[in-house]
């Protein structure tokens, strides 16, 4: 008891109040209603922005009972908010301590190391949530969609199946599990899980959105706009509905009803980085330069930490003949851009940059940043192949495809990979090459 209450002073000692830690056998657990209402309030003060009294609140609710863990996951993710990862840890391991068989816990905190990259951390604790409670879905779903950024697709669809038999009226399992089947080029299963979503959740937005972007990526456009409407019905401030509904329309060369979609969707959420981003690539692309441009500034004031719109405004300036203005953009986007993963497009495209314009070390060296960032980079690893290529070093390029290919997450990655090998061998005249490189990835579409 002694040791809990100095490791908890230490833990809570920047509040105003210090948390005593659990005193076994002094006094008997509260009211659970009264921990539900203060949970719940200090949610509401969250979303509300008075992080102050949310925080009065979780640190009430963890004085009142250690052994709740909505206490500590509140305070765990203020200070992951607040960018203090360290402080987090060391409060989730407190809880667990004191709620070991928490599954909410054990989830809530894989969830943060993955998003710092601790993926064998995050496995663990996912798993380890799955053990102590099977029925717990979130924490199925959670450790499905590990495996699936991690290329495991078998054990992910495992446990999206546990998911779902644990909770048959998860709609987000359902809909991450269709998310799963589409990523893998099986489009009848995807809409098989999607109408099982549908049928768990009828007003689902997001679930219209993501089925709605499939449709539409097959070409079903009036299936997917049936979808969009229904998703804004449901809810007509969804602007990442109206953003994908937009982009269909641009892909329909229907550039006016496009951009008056963009326009609904900016209004609703103006300083939504995505949305602009996407909106300038629609500008792009109907020739509109200077729109186009205005639009993917605007796209990193409004989050200056969202590469791909440094990246879609670097290559816009590449495009139009300013590689000075493009690489100030790339290295701008760099130091604005913390996160391994998204700086590895920032470094691929200024690579594929300098490959056009023949600097072919420079290329490699940006190259080969992006790998350290990610050397799972499939879009990096072909672009310097074909670099590489052109350059005429073709070991080399064989070399860099052999390990794109093993990188593929998806059926249709690896396949666009299959092609670009291919192709690089045809334009060398290497036809038996080709026509074995062919044969390869005919053979590993029809393995998968």
């Amino acid at each position: 008891t002694e040791l809990s209450l100095k490791v908890e002073a230490e833990l809570l000692g920047q509040y105003d109040e210090l948390v005593p830690g659990p005193m076994p056998g002094q006094r008997a657990r509260p009211l659970p209603i009264n921990l539900d209402l203060l949970s719940y309030k200090a949610k509401q003060a969250m979303i509300a922005g008075d992080a102050t009294e949310a925080v009065r609140l979780y640190k009430r609710c963890v004085e009142l009972d250690p052994r709740d863990g909505r206490g500590w996951m509140g305070l765990a993710r203020y200070e992951m908010k607040q960018g203090n990862s360290a402080r987090a840890r060391a409060l989730w391991e407190t809880g667990l301590s004191n709620s070991p068989d928490n599954p909410y816990l054990l989830q809530a905190y894989g969830v943060m190391e993955e998003k710092l990259g601790n993926y064998a951390r995050a496995l663990e604790l996912y798993t380890t949530a799955t053990r102590v409670d099977s029925t717990h879905a979130a924490s199925w779903v959670a450790l499905a969609m590990l495996y699936q950024r991690r290329r495991r697709v078998p054990e992910a669809r495992r446990c999206f199946e546990a998911a779902t038999a644990a909770a048959p009226g998860s709609y987000y399992a359902w809909q991450a599990w269709g998310v799963l089947e589409e990523s893998q080029g099986d489009y009848d299963a995807a809409r098989d899980k999607f109408k099982a979503s549908a049928r768990a959740n009828s007003r689902n937005a997001a679930l219209f959105q993501a089925w709605g972007v499939m449709e539409a990526r097959l070409a079903n456009y009036r299936t997917a706009e049936e979808l969009f409407r229904r998703g804004l019905a449901e809810n007509p401030k969804s602007s990442f509905t109206l953003q994908a509904w937009a982009v269909m329309e641009a892909r329909r060369g229907r550039t006016a009803q496009a951009i008056a979609l963009f326009r609904r969707a900016i209004e609703l959420r103006p300083r939504d980085a995505a949305v602009h981003q996407a909106y300038g690539l629609v500008l792009k692309g109907a020739g509109d330069v200077a729109g186009a441009r205005a639009a993917l500034r605007r796209a990193t004031r409004a989050d200056p930490r969202h590469a791909p719109s440094w990246q879609a405004l670097g290559a816009l300036e590449a495009e139009a003949g300013d590689a000075d203005a493009a690489r100030a953009t790339f290295q701008q986007g760099i130091w604005a851009c913390p996160a391994a993963p998204h700086r590895v497009r920032l470094f691929q495209a200024w690579g594929v940059l300098e490959a056009r314009a023949g600097r072919p070390a420079d290329a490699r060296a940006c190259f080969r940043h992006a790998l350290e960032e990610d050397p799972s980079s499939v879009p990096t690893l072909v672009a310097w192949a074909l670099m590489e290529a052109a350059a005429g070093v073709p070991v080399r390029a064989r070399a860099l495809f052999e390990v794109a290919v093993g990188a593929a997450a998806t059926a249709a990655a690896a396949a666009s990979v299959w092609a670009a090998y291919e192709a690089m061998e045809l334009r060398a005249g290497n036809a038996r090459e080709a026509r074995d490189v062919y044969e390869r990835g005919l053979a590993a579409s029809m393995a998968r």
